[in-house]
């Protein structure tokens, strides 16, 4: 995902159920423990255990969704900052495979 500031929007879906619209962008969405995020997706994860390979959950997801969502019903509008920075479970010393 580019670099920049965009605006987050809560999005639900009848067969995917929600997810967070990063601008124009890109997502955050649960996704399971055995996926890796897809391009211009991003998960919240719980931990990261050996070898930095992330733990992707469903309650890491909706306490995130929870929190902004305080936000929302009070009509504020939340940004997210996207800075460059090398994932952690693609970096070299991983030993998880790379499926970008």
């Amino acid at each position: 995902m580019p670099e920049g500031v965009y605006e987050l929007e809560p999005v639900h879906g009848e067969e995917s159920g929600w997810a967070i619209r990063v601008g124009e962008v890109g997502w955050i969405r649960q996704v399971g423990p055995d996926r890796i995020p897809g391009q211009l997706e991003m998960a919240p994860v719980t931990e990261f255990q050996t070898g930095a390979k992330p733990t992707f959950t469903r309650l890491a997801f909706q306490k995130l969704l929870d929190e902004l969502g305080n936000l929302w019903e009070r009509g504020e509008v939340v940004e997210l900052q996207v800075t460059g920075a090398e994932i952690p479970y693609r970096l070299s010393a991983c030993r998880m495979p790379n499926f970008s």
